[in-house]
């Protein structure tokens, strides 16, 4: 058989161009598009590629979409792996893009976007041999995302990672939407979506005025009881919680389970104006049982004898049924001299001074000759049911308020402390008393 005759053979199989040969023809692509640098002395190669196919109709463009969909994958793993075995470094991740062109289109947004970049003789040459051969590979040119800002020197991120600052660029941006952040001292951050089309041009620009930065402010926001979620503008944090916030009034809703939602105006001051505002918002218990009994506070006056503890429980428990205090006797125990009481029921009782420059007013206000009470409310008492166990309990918080302290049971509290059934609390001169119902014992059966 004449040579000749078999080399015209194999050029037809490559003139028609079937899907199956695809593979070779990227690396023969991949091979003409490497150069090497003396300097580093390694071959690179650009690792994304454009394949141009232009095909007759709608069957044909759908044999071609699935056969390419379901040989992506082993493409990209091919090209991967040549280029290892040619000792060529890909300045970029392996892939392959199919773009489809119909006839009579060769001046479509798909062709136009693979030969930018190129010059009128070259991109004629090009536009030439698609034509001829109906399909053309060629190196996917890298879009540049050029990231400008007014005023610059802001710390640019795309997609949550950091690319520079301002200005910059980033290379290699795949198709689709991309998030841009940026941010800059003194200056409210900056946030965009800038979509990437696959004809998009290689050079795209964004440019981003930042708006300079209002008075800042801090605002420390607590909440009786604690825990509480609150939600300034469309953030929501939980108590107690410090917020960095502009000047001026800001709206403040609270919100706690089995507690009345509450929503406060408060100011925020701007830095260096003052002292931080620390505003301390109160909930109201608005559960099914919020009318139920669960305790007793008793106020001593300052310097009179307590009684012992025990001693104090059987009391109340004498005098809820019906007797009086005056009524009330213990042999060899002197008399405590009590200034007054409170029923306590489920929800927050504030202790202390009032404070002018606080709207809160304390369920208990505590004044003495020696002033050893200042004002503000400096603690604050929590009455809730502990469900942990699986049944409705009484359980008592103590809070401090106080830098100086509060003592419970002769220890120091500085910030919080579960009281027992019967619990002495010491503030300033006070002695304050808070005793527990304890439930009544009963047994039940099952019908």
């Amino acid at each position: 058989m004449d040579p000749r005759t078999i080399l015209q053979r194999i050029p037809t199989a490559e003139r028609d161009k079937p899907f199956r040969f695809l593979d070779r023809r990227l690396i023969h692509a991949l091979a003409e598009a490497s150069t090497v640098n003396p300097l580093a002395r390694e071959r690179t190669a650009p690792g994304a590629f454009i394949v141009l196919r232009i095909v007759g109709g709608d069957a044909e463009a759908e044999e071609w979409e699935t056969q390419f969909r379901e040989s992506a994958a082993r493409l990209r793993n091919e090209l991967t792996r040549e280029a290892q075995a040619r000792g060529i470094r890909l300045r970029s991740a392996a892939d392959v893009e199919l773009r489809l062109v119909r006839q009579g289109e060769l001046s479509s947004p798909h062709v136009e976007s693979a030969l930018a970049g190129n010059d009128v003789v070259r991109t004629a040459a090009l536009r030439t041999q698609l034509a001829q051969e109906h399909e053309l590979i060629l190196p996917r040119r890298p879009r540049v995302l050029t990231i400008e800002s007014q005023p610059t020197g802001a710390q640019a991120y795309v997609d949550n990672k950091p690319v520079g600052v301002t200005p910059c660029r980033v290379e290699d941006l795949s198709p689709g939407d991309h998030r841009v952040t940026l941010h800059r001292p003194g200056c409210v951050p900056y946030e965009c979506v800038q979509n990437i089309a696959a004809n998009s041009p290689l050079q795209i620009r964004l440019e981003a005025l930042l708006e300079s930065e209002p008075e800042m402010g801090l605002l420390d926001l607590r909440s009786c009881p604690p825990g509480a979620k609150v939600t300034v503008g469309s953030e929501t944090r939980v108590t107690p919680v410090r917020w960095r916030l502009p000047s001026g009034a800001v709206e403040a809703r609270f919100e706690l389970p089995d507690y009345a939602p509450e929503t406060v105006t408060l100011t925020v001051r701007p830095e260096g104006a003052g002292p931080t505002e620390t505003p301390l918002v109160r909930l109201r218990y608005d559960g099914p049982d919020r009318d139920e009994v669960v305790g007793r506070l008793v106020i001593y006056e300052p310097g009179s004898p307590m009684p012992a503890v025990n001693v104090t429980a059987q009391f109340f428990r004498e005098i809820d049924g019906g007797e009086t205090l005056s009524e009330w006797e213990l042999p060899g125990v002197a008399e405590p001299r009590v200034l007054g009481e409170k029923s306590l029921r489920r929800g927050v009782v504030l202790i202390g001074r009032e404070d002018a420059r606080s709207p809160l007013r304390p369920d208990v206000r505590l004044f003495d000759p020696e002033n050893s009470v200042s004002r503000g409310c400096h603690a604050w008492l929590w009455v809730y049911a502990d469900t942990s166990t699986g049944a409705a309990y009484n359980t008592f918080l103590i809070g401090n308020n106080s830098p100086a302290g509060i003592r419970v049971d002769g220890d120091l509290v500085m910030e919080t402390r579960r009281l027992s059934d019967d619990s002495v609390i010491e503030l300033g001169n006070f002695r304050l008393r808070v005793l527990k119902s304890l439930p009544t014992a009963r047994v039940e059966f099952d019908p």
